[in-house]
């Protein structure tokens, strides 16, 4: 049996999806900051073009921006756990959900 595809579209875009969803507004900014860094850091310029990215894609840049924050920027794992917060709250917002945990956290 084939598999059924929804014709429904949105009228919300994946960021305002996530600006929307349901975390204190201290929370809300803090992950809005980090998830800018991840987009610039991916080199897009929409947030539509995350989610456009297979999942091996989508674990490799999240992997690579946690390194990065970690080790090129030296900055806290408290501040790599808060960037990967936000990107898994966004990803998750979005029917998304890809194999983020484990291996991820396993890094450090």
């Amino acid at each position: 049996m084939a598999e059924q595809v929804s014709r429904y579209k949105s009228k919300y875009s994946c960021f305002e999806k996530f600006q929307y969803s349901k975390i204190a507004f201290e929370t809300k900014k803090t992950y809005t900051k980090y998830l800018k860094e991840f987009l610039k850091f991916c080199q897009f310029s929409e947030y539509e073009r995350l989610m456009e990215m297979s999942d091996p894609e989508k674990y490799e840049s999240i992997m690579d921006y946690l390194i990065n924050l970690t080790v090129e920027r030296k900055l806290s794992h408290t501040v790599s756990m808060n960037a990967y917060s936000a990107i898994k709250k966004f990803f998750w917002n979005k029917q998304c959900q890809i194999g983020l945990g484990t291996n991820i956290k396993q890094l450090y």
